[in-house]
């Protein structure tokens, strides 16, 4: 077992955490069968402290793993067809897919993500890629995952020869290089690895996509890749539309993405009662139900372990596990985040990220307000990331509703959370 203490831990890789080792699955589609998901919970509990968590990529986490126990597991999930080869090919086999995969969009893209994973697995040349690299594919349906942070994207749109992929770089704001078939993607992909590979092993502060783009320049990688073209891209769902009932799924929020495994048997197992398909992992920290026929049943047997109401305030919260949970917390997040909940009610969108350290783990962009911890209290930043500068500090848990209201109160719209 090789332990890392870092951002992107997996399964063959786990990250030693406050309460055990994380162990990171990655699931392909992020589709799960019901039977899957109760086998994933079954295993939560007999190896783990029984709690799950989904990450802003699709991946769903075991917790609580103790070293003796993280040997079994593995050999578990192996059998379960839910780790890799390799611990050098999970760790970049970053694959994110639009959540409704297969049942909505322009083209079925599963073939095109199982493709991709199969080269990212199998190619070591993929492997001599950082770890935190992350690959998108959109299938210009109803829920593009426009906002997850990735360095490639392929994203399907409509055109007079057909469906065909847009190529968007992170760093390449605003244009797609060249359109392409589904058919040229792998060949595609290696093009894209290998120019960044090479890259950086000129420069080893090229550590992401955004880095070569500035160093190289769009110009030049057009040159390499293909003409430039004007980006459509579309903005990412909101959350509080996840959580309404749909005509094709039913979405059930985690609040700050942590649950246990007794919540996803119940999905499973009331899911399947109510005749829907599978349940689809997105990078929103919510799960969906689809193909659901008696929806609103569904939703009401899950009010009590999900977030069902769009309403709710925790739909606007950001928050890490923080302490004891997470050995870098310095302050408990998880636990205030929920007590400032309530100020959000009704609000639409991101507005608060509450992180237990420096790093902004749980939001690693920028937030209307972000809470960092700092030696048991919080620092206070406005319009920035964990890392900005604050602009009050030394806050207790117990200020923060006072300091916070009337700040949360004032936001009546996105425009008004944009002028911040």
């Amino acid at each position: 077992m090789s332990l890392i203490k870092g951002w992107c831990p997996g399964a063959l890789r786990p990250m030693q955490t406050g309460d055990g080792l994380l162990v990171r699955l990655r699931v392909s589609c992020g589709i799960l069968s019901f039977a899957r998901a109760r086998q994933i919970a079954a295993l939560a509990r007999k190896f783990g402290n029984g709690r799950l968590g989904l990450s802003a990529r699709s991946n769903l986490q075991m917790r609580g793993v103790s070293e003796a126990n993280f040997p079994p597991l593995i050999e578990e999930l192996r059998a379960l067809g839910l780790v890799d080869g390799s611990a050098e090919s999970e760790a970049v086999r970053n694959v994110i897919a639009s959540p409704l995969a297969g049942l909505s969009g322009l083209v079925d893209i599963r073939p095109i993500v199982q493709a991709l994973e199969q080269n990212l697995e199998s190619n070591e040349a993929f492997w001599r890629l950082p770890g935190k690299f992350g690959w998108a594919v959109d299938d210009g349906g109803p829920l593009p995952p426009g906002d997850v942070t990735v360095d490639v994207r392929f994203e399907a749109v409509r055109t007079a020869s057909g469906v065909r992929f847009g190529l968007a770089l992170a760093g390449a704001d605003g244009v797609w290089f060249g359109l392409h078939s589904a058919a040229e993607i792998p060949a595609l992909a290696d093009k894209i690895a290998g120019l960044f590979v090479a890259a950086r092993a000129q420069d080893l502060k090229i550590r992401r996509m955004k880095h070569l783009v500035m160093a190289r320049g769009i110009a030049k990688l057009s040159e390499q890749l293909a003409p430039c073209l004007p980006r459509v891209a579309l903005p990412a769902p909101d959350l509080a539309h996840l959580v309404n009932v749909q005509n094709n799924f039913v979405g059930a929020a985690i609040p700050f993405g942590v649950f246990d495994a007794d919540a996803l048997e119940l999905l499973a197992n009331t899911a399947e009662k109510y005749c829907a398909t599978d349940l689809r992992l997105t990078p929103w920290r919510c799960l969906l139900a689809t193909g659901v026929r008696e929806a609103d049943k569904l939703a009401g047997a899950l009010a009590e372990r999900f977030v069902m109401e769009a309403s709710d305030g925790r739909l606007s919260i950001a928050a890490c596990p923080g302490a004891p949970d997470c050995s870098s917390g310095e302050t408990a997040a998880a636990k205030d985040a929920l007590a400032l909940a309530p100020l959000l009610k009704g609000k639409s969108g991101l507005i608060l990220h509450v992180s237990g350290c420096s790093k902004g783990c749980a939001h690693p962009a920028k937030a209307p307000f972000t809470l960092v911890g700092r030696a048991g209290k919080y620092d206070l930043i406005v319009n920035g990331d964990a890392k900005s500068g604050p602009v009050l500090s030394g806050l207790t848990p117990q200020e923060l509703t006072k300091v916070l209201g009337p700040r949360t109160d004032a936001i009546r719209s996105r425009t008004q959370l944009a002028a911040l």
